[in-house]
């Protein structure tokens, strides 16, 4: 009882002199299990937009008070955090950084009117619906197409076989479904289809053994850490067999774990990391210098989101889910690290896609 008197004086000292109480956001992600690499840097990514935005005054004198909560890319998890977040009174929720997260947290959206604003979830499932979800990276689909097309066209590519992870399907069977029936369209075809569940004691060599061949290509859909174990495993069954990777891989685990196997594959991802955009390499050095690392996709864009919030926080009284979600409609068109961000009228961001391959352990834009 004695602290918490203290600490309610400490709060009226604080508060009763002036200063004004905070605004309470909630992030939501994967920072352990599967992919957490993804939803660390995503939470990083927001750590130091908030940083930077209360260095800086705070929004009308008001510091941002970022509560971070752990989905451990579970459904069930997922559910129960925002739930969580909901009671702690937050004014929306940065999240989910994975697809089958957002998916799943939905409903609970929706119903308690709480905006979801998602970093990185990109599943088609979301476009064209007037909800409570909001995300800042496009959906899948027209990225998708192109990377058929470029496949196809430009790599001279016609037969694929496809590897994805069961973990997060939400985004990786909807990559997998878009991309075939694309590539089929346009003449190419599908020979076979694995699946998987992220695992640290998966037998990657078993799954990929009957793939590897020179007249195809293999095409993985998953985390980065997965693809390059992957990555390892069609090496050691065949040095020429192409292999093309969705975004979600587009970080520096990828290299760092396929090292000399990860060398000439193709990605395809809406995030340059080697972008010389002003804006863009003053944001990778200052996470740099605060988290030890280079960011990766995902915290590009949770930077991005929590900026598109204070864009539209600012001169707001009493911000609430409803008049958020309706000011970033209205505005809809915002400053990011790498051009525009262009939101349609369901909140969807219009796509921006960009083509690498890994050249010397570095990502090397191609197109």
């Amino acid at each position: 009882m004695k602290k918490i008197i203290i600490a309610a004086f400490i709060v009226f000292l604080s508060y009763g002199c002036g200063q004004k109480t905070p605004i309470k956001i909630g992030f939501a992600g994967n920072l352990s299990g599967k992919m957490s690499d993804l939803g660390t840097d995503a939470r990083n990514g927001a750590i130091l937009a908030v940083e930077k935005i209360n260095s800086e005054g705070g929004i009308d004198g008001r510091d941002i008070e970022l509560i971070v909560k752990d989905d451990e890319g579970n459904a069930e998890t997922a559910k129960k955090i925002d739930q969580e977040l909901i009671d702690e009174k937050v004014s929306l929720i940065i999240g989910h950084v994975l697809s089958g997260m957002s998916l799943a947290a939905l409903p609970l959206m929706n119903e308690k009117q709480m905006l979801l604003f998602s970093p990185t979830s990109v599943s088609n499932a979301f476009t064209g619906k007037d909800d409570f979800f909001i995300r800042t990276s496009a959906a899948t689909k027209a990225a998708i197409d192109t990377f058929a097309d470029y496949t196809f066209q430009t790599l001279k590519i016609n037969k694929v076989s496809f590897v994805y992870d069961l973990s997060n399907k939400g985004y990786t069977e909807d990559w997998y479904k878009n991309f075939s029936s694309r590539f089929e369209k346009i003449g190419g075809s599908v020979k076979k289809v694995k699946t998987y569940t992220s695992n640290p004691d998966n037998d990657y060599g078993k799954l990929v053994q009957d793939l590897a061949f020179d007249d195809q290509a293999i095409v993985i859909v998953g985390g980065p850490l997965d693809a390059a174990l992957i990555c390892q495993q069609i090496r050691k069954f065949n040095s020429k067999t192409p292999i093309l990777i969705a975004g979600s891989a587009v970080a520096e685990a990828l290299i760092q774990n396929g090292g000399k196997s990860v060398e000439g594959v193709f990605l395809s991802y809406n995030f340059d990391q080697n972008s010389e955009i002003p804006q863009f390499k003053e944001f990778k050095e200052a996470f740099q210098k605060r988290f030890g690392n280079s960011p990766n996709f995902t915290a590009k864009y949770s930077y991005e989101t929590v900026m598109v919030i204070q864009s539209v926080l600012t001169g707001m009284k009493d911000p609430d889910p409803v008049k958020i979600k309706k000011a970033i409609l209205d505005k809809a068109v915002f400053e990011g690290l790498q051009g525009k961000i262009e939101l349609d009228a369901n909140g969807d961001a219009q796509p921006a896609v960009f083509f690498f391959t890994v050249e010397n352990g570095k990502f090397k834009r191609i197109y």
